[in-house]
Formats: structure tokens, C-alpha cells, sequence
């Protein structure tokens, strides 16, 4: 696929020196790319959305309204296979340099992930404060609907405490 061509009336910021959009990408008003970064076919990326210099946002990866992702950061996408759930970013995320977001893992919105969190299909997450370990099963729905109402000692900063966060799809472990 060829690169995507951004017009003036797009209201999309895409800052010279090698960032790049594929063809079949939505970017919503007000996003802006630094270079290099990479935004794949089939991505979602919603108004107001910042992704910073070697970010990379995978194929059919959702990414919510006011997002923040840093510097390194990367979204994994997924094209294959069919039943594959997408990386989801809900609205005012911040995600910190070096992260990685995969295997459709759902971040919840206002979280903050600190530099360096890897989320995928097997990551547990720890509430510290209720004393409960969610780990990865098989329905993202059910993790989803279930999550803390915020999830410290697991990347996310001390405080800047979101309201929520999810990922991966999880159950708790007794």
C-alpha cells in the first residue's frame, strides 16, 4: 500500500523528517505525528491525538480522542487472524517512552502508563490495594466489564492514578 496523502483541510499536523501513514488510516482533527513514526493500514487514530517521534501505531489499532503517546511507544495491530481482537486506547491516555501495547489488550480511559510498560495477553496486573491479581484468559469482553477501578505497582504512575485501566483481557486469580 502507498502512503497516505494528508491535505490541509485534513487538520492533521504531520511534521517533516519521515513519518509515515498508510493508506486506509482514519486520522481524526487536531492529531499530530513527529517523525519517525508509523501509523498503520486500517488504524484509528481520534481528534487531538499526539503520537511522538518512533511511535508506531499497528494495523487496526484503536486509539481514543487526546491521547498521548510518547516517544518509542508502540500499539499492536493485528490483520490476521480474523478473529484477533485490536489494541484499544481509550480518550485522555497518556503512555509513556518505550511502552508496548499488544495481543488486544484495552486501556481504559484517563490511564497512565509509565515508561517502559509492556502489556500483552500475559501480563498479570497487581491491585495492590484490594489485593487481587487479574491475569489473561480467554475473553477480552469479560476483563473489560470486570477491571479495578485502577491498578497500581503495574506501570501506572503514583500520583497520576487513572480511573480506569484494562488490559489484557483477564480473570482474577484465586
Amino acid at each position: 500500500m502507498l502512503p497516505r496523502a494528508v491535505r490541509l483541510e485534513d487538520g492533521v499536523r504531520l511534521v517533516p523528517g519521515g513519518a509515515s501513514v498508510r493508506d486506509g488510516t482514519y486520522l481524526g482533527r487536531g492529531v499530530v505525528i513527529m517523525p519517525p513514526s508509523f501509523v498503520n493500514v486500517g488504524a484509528y487514530v481520534d481528534d487531538g491525538t499526539l503520537i511522538d517521534s518512533n511511535a508506531l501505531v499497528g494495523s487496526c489499532a484503536q486509539v481514543g480522542k487526546r491521547v498521548h503517546l510518547s516517544a518509542g511507544a508502540q500499539i499492536g495491530g493485528v490483520l490476521e487472524p480474523a478473529g484477533a481482537l485490536p489494541v484499544v486506547i481509550e480518550d485522555d491516555v497518556l503512555i509513556g517512552g518505550n511502552c508496548g501495547i499488544y495481543e488486544g489488550c484495552w486501556v481504559r480511559k484517563r490511564a497512565v502508563l509509565g515508561s517502559g510498560v509492556v502489556l500483552n495477553a500475559s501480563s498479570k496486573l497487581f491491585d495492590l490495594v484490594h489485593a487481587r491479581v487479574f491475569q489473561a484468559s480467554d475473553s477480552a469482553r469479560w476483563w473489560c466489564q470486570r477491571a479495578p477501578s485502577w491498578c497500581p505497582g503495574r506501570g501506572v504512575s503514583r500520583g497520576l492514578l487513572p480511573r480506569r485501566t484494562a488490559c489484557p483481557s483477564a480473570r482474577r486469580s484465586s
